[in-house]
């Protein structure tokens, strides 16, 4: 009865288990974790290229001060010299952009994707407070091609997703809304409450998991933790669920190893910032 009134919530975890683990075992994980990489440049050189073309509209808007300075209309040039002469203008200018950085810290009080830094080897979450720092040979996928793995699951946010190239092993980072997808029971449902209705869902899928239900530390942070043994195309693998609640929000660590990986070895990964 507990399993079917749980139902509702953890299908975004086991819908994101069930694609990883397509890929992950598919014999050609190679080649398509190499279409993400290529993504992932042309995203970062697409958005330098929005950022090339911001700063050019910019100076579009400078013409029509220069038509200003002609003198054609004399209220305005009075209006722009003080502009141009006080250098107390830049300086607004520089506050006004550092106002942005309490814009920023605010966006930290709700689940966001991760951040990678301009090496593309480290992701910060702000919200769970934990940093993931990627081995040599894998990489890191985007938002839309996380999406596209877990399909579209209502109140759930993909965080990051980094895999190795070599073996198919990946480690994905998510979070399930509560309010949206357990309602009113959202003060109810804590870890363990979660892991049930994970685990019942995880057995309908022909997912083995495990009987006990360990405790994993990343710093300070306490992580309840589910591993689980799956099967795809002949290939067995391990699959460690970490959940941690963070307000109304399930925060997961999704580990997919080889059969013969434990948890700890993906969780050194990580560190509480």
């Amino acid at each position: 009865k507990k399993r079917a009134l749980m139902g509702k919530w953890g299908c975004a975890v086991l819908a994101c288990a069930a694609a990883v683990m397509i890929s992950a075992c598919g014999g050609g994980g190679s080649e398509e974790t190499q279409e993400p990489a290529e993504n992932v440049e042309a995203e970062v050189q697409g958005g330098a290229v929005d950022e090339a073309g911001e700063g050019n509209q910019q100076p579009e808007e400078e013409p029509p001060g220069a038509e200003n300075l002609s003198g054609e209309e004399s209220g305005e040039p009075e209006a722009e010299k003080p502009e141009n002469e006080e250098p107390g203008d830049g300086a607004d200018s520089e506050e006004d952009a550092g106002e942005s950085a309490p814009e920023e810290t605010e966006t930290q009080g709700s689940p966001a994707a991760g951040v990678w830094d301009e090496e593309q080897t480290v992701c910060t979450d702000a919200y769970a407070g934990v940093q993931f720092t990627m081995p040599e040979g894998w990489i890191h996928v985007t938002q839309e091609q996380m999406a596209q793995l877990g399909g579209d699951t209502a109140g759930s946010l993909y965080a990051m997703m980094a895999v190795d190239l070599a073996s198919g092993s990946n480690v994905i980072t998510l979070y399930e809304d509560l309010e949206e997808t357990a309602g009113i029971l959202v003060g109810a449902v804590d870890e363990d409450v979660y892991i049930e209705s994970l685990r019942g869902q995880l057995e309908a899928q022909g997912i083995v998991p495990g009987e006990e239900v360990e405790e994993k530390s990343i710093g300070s942070q306490t992580y309840h933790c589910l591993s689980a043994i799956t099967e795809s195309e002949g290939v067995v693998m391990n699959q460690y669920y970490l959940l941690r609640k963070i307000d109304s929000h399930m925060f997961c660590i999704l580990i997919t190893a080889q059969e013969d990986e434990a948890a700890d070895e993906y969780i050194a990964m990580f560190a509480e910032v």
